[in-house]
């Protein structure tokens, strides 16, 4: 290949086209600035947004900020800088409220997409470009402030250079680091696999509580998760049965109902980290079950209707099977750190939606709503704001080099190659088996050893297939070395964290630890190597109560 390469300009970037980065882009795009939305994929095809099941339009019920405040303190575990969570709080339901707008505008009924809705809107400005099967790279710097991107055309197999002045991550989560996960719904490659938080990683950000996973029960077989999944109240409340149908989990739904989640109250109909540690222990003894066709029974007898029509899917609820269930992560909580106007330490770099940290602490409550919507509209709207105050800086063409070689060198042959998918493979086996819900020193300290040898030994041998067009072997070497970033960002932190809060269990540190851990997990890229340190949380309403499940003490 030659040195060459196309450039593109525009005022904003915003990365990953699902309901943060569409939201993104339209209110960049309302400020009169040139924006570009990429999406690896295809819009509202890929991505975290179209796995969660391209969420229906609906309205934003819960209108109580305060209530709802307190609730995302509490299941937060009080690590949530309160600046941030509160104007997100505050701002959700009018943000929901516009979104249904752009639906109703295209004549939408209320089951259609967020992705429809925002896709609709978008196509109104004249100054968004979409440009699909796009992934980016790296984030190029200059002086503590974002200068550009890099990026691979998948289409065209082509190394794309992006001069801008502001960058919006809206990439979504990690949660394709773990197999099975709720992200790969039909055991398809779902692309989260934490681009962002690499990406966010190797610019200098500030990243806090990669350490918080929250894990959620899953159907053993993939096929019947899109199912499953909207039989709601079934990874809640069970019941959980053995193989031959008897009760192993002796939790009735009003027991479940009243375990608080994390510090808060109890919330009926909401999962807690304390329920799936009672799954995953019962699930090492034997397998376990959920007896399918009895939930959507009881379901329609309390007058609930099952939210995917049976004539969609052709599936009679009667005849569904027993179903074996396992655990895999549902969604993480960490992430950069920004404030209130969604900015990162790194000048002209924001963050949204599930990328975004420090919003929901330990535990992350509402994210398609209550992170989506207001974050990206807050990172568009100052993005755009900053984009026409400042002028374009000059890419570094050396680094821009040495990128593309990289990217490229994927490709290369090698003696004793391993293949993009066999290397995620390998991450798969130490997330599963050391990073899981169950954690403690040793096992930690093996992975982050194991990780250590795949970039020693694993990352440069790996080779994609030598295609130029469409080579999503291409993309897989490009998401692999995002996910080894990702992974050990999550050891690390699992490891410097030493008690257990909300998502994150240590079996050799079981108690949660106010005095000494009541603060920030946050790490930061120092030359090679990743340092992780405490830093306070933004309390600026409530301190946590004496006891769990009690009212929050006002500052």
């Amino acid at each position: 290949m030659n040195e060459k390469f196309r450039t593109i300009e525009t005022d904003v970037l915003v990365v990953g086209a699902g309901a943060a980065g569409g939201r993104a882009a339209i209110e960049a795009g309302r400020n009169n600035v040139n924006v570009i939305l990429v999406e690896k994929g295809f819009m509202g095809k890929s991505g975290t947004t179209a796995q969660a099941g391209s969420r229906a339009v609906r309205p934003h019920t819960d209108k109580d900020a305060e209530g709802r405040f307190k609730y995302q303190l509490g299941s937060g575990c009080y690590l949530n800088d309160q600046d941030v969570l509160w104007t997100t709080c505050k701002e959700a339901p009018e943000d929901c409220e516009e979104i249904i707008k752009f639906a109703k505008e295209m004549n939408a009924g209320p089951m259609d997409s967020w992705n429809n809705a925002l896709r609709h809107e978008i196509v109104k400005y004249p100054n968004i470009s979409v440009l699909e099967n796009m992934i980016v790279t790296k984030l190029l710097t200059s002086d503590g402030k974002i200068v550009g991107a890099t990026g691979l055309d998948i289409r065209r197999g082509e190394f794309i250079v992006f001069k801008v002045k502001a960058v919006i991550l809206t990439t979504g989560g990690y949660g394709d680091l773990y197999n099975p996960s709720e992200c790969t719904p039909l055991d398809i490659n779902g692309g989260v696999w934490g681009d962002g938080n690499s990406l966010a990683y190797h610019a200098g950000v500030e990243q806090v509580e990669m350490e918080m996973v929250n894990y959620q029960p899953l159907p053993d077989n993939p096929k019947w998760n899109r199912w499953y999944r909207h039989l709601k109240g079934f990874d809640h409340h069970g019941p959980f049965i053995d193989a031959e149908g008897k009760p192993i989990l002796s939790l009735t739904k009003d027991i479940i109902n009243a375990m608080p989640i994390g510090y808060g109250p109890p919330r009926p109909g909401r999962y807690t980290p304390e329920l799936e540690l009672k799954i995953f222990r019962e699930s090492l003894k034997r397998p376990i079950y959920v007896d399918a066709p009895k939930i959507a029974e009881e379901l329609i007898r309390e007058g609930k209707p099952l939210t995917i029509p049976e004539k969609t899917l052709q599936v009679d609820h009667a005849k569904l099977p027993k179903m074996k269930i396992v655990l895999g992560p549902l969604i993480g909580s960490g992430g950069p750190r920004i404030n209130e106007r969604s900015e990162t330490n790194i000048v002209g770099l924001y963050a949204a939606g599930e990328c975004a940290g420090n919003i929901y602490g330990a535990h992350r409550g509402n994210p398609f709503i209550d992170s989506t919507q207001p974050q990206g509209r807050r990172a568009g709207k100052y993005a755009a704001e900053y984009a026409k105050n400042v002028t374009g800086s000059q890419i570094d063409l050396e680094e821009v080099k040495k990128e593309r070689k990289r990217v490229i060198n994927f490709r290369e042959p090698k003696p004793n190659s391993i293949s993009p998918r066999e290397f995620k493979k390998k991450i798969w086996e130490i997330t599963g088996k050391y990073l899981f819900i169950i954690r403690n020193a040793k096992g930690l300290t093996e992975a982050i050893k194991e990780l250590d040898e795949m970039r020693k030994q694993d990352l440069p041998r790996i080779q994609a297939v030598d295609i130029t067009c469409m080579n999503l072997d291409w993309v897989d070497a490009i998401e692999a070395a995002f996910a080894l970033d990702v992974a050990e960002m999550i050891a690390r932190s699992a490891l410097f964290r030493k008690e257990s809060r909300g998502a994150h269990y240590r079996d050799d540190f079981p108690e949660v630890d106010n005095k000494n851990w009541l603060c920030h997990t946050s790490l930061k890229k120092e030359g090679d190597k990743m340092k992780l340190y405490k830093t306070p949380v933004v309390m600026t309403m409530y301190k946590p109560p004496l006891k769990i499940g009690e009212e929050p003490v006002p500052i």
